[in-house]
């Protein structure tokens, strides 16, 4: 089974500090992606594999497309495998923020999931999406 390993951060600074603790530990840099801006103003339908980062489903790609578009940093770590506990405990411990709480706080403010609501599958109080991944504080853990 296929894991990939994405954390959220805040800051620049915090994901960097993350980075260079994975690299530490004897990540491969290679091996770790980090992304600051989204590649498109706003996602389409097949923009999470534009963004790559593994095994992670459309619906919740678009909430990290809109996380980036807010001026967070993505964390991503494609090939975490046998690993990923020990990225997510380096993750959290630099501040890998709740994406189920930014979502949750991001509809109550006005904001509809461009995706969904284009696929008629709602917007307005709708749960966030809870596919394939296992929850790990802020870091999540995508099986697949």
């Amino acid at each position: 089974m296929a894991r990939s390993v994405i954390g959220l951060f805040e800051s620049r600074t915090a994901a960097d500090e993350a980075v260079i603790e994975l690299i530490d530990r004897g990540i491969p840099r290679e091996a770790i992606r980090v992304l600051t801006t989204p590649p498109a103003s706003k996602p389409v339908e097949g923009d999470a594999a534009r963004l790559d980062l593994g095994g992670v489903p459309e619906e919740e790609a678009e909430a990290y497309w809109e996380a980036m578009r807010r001026g967070l940093v993505v964390v991503a770590v494609p090939s975490a495998d046998d690993r990923a506990p020990e990225v997510v405990e380096i993750m959290n411990r630099h501040g890998a923020v709740d994406l189920d709480k930014l979502i949750s706080e991001w509809i109550a403010s006005g904001w509809a999931r461009p995706l969904a609501r284009a696929a008629g599958r709602g917007g307005e109080g709708e749960q966030a999406p809870r596919r394939q991944f296992e929850p790990g504080g802020g870091a999540r853990v995508f099986s697949w």
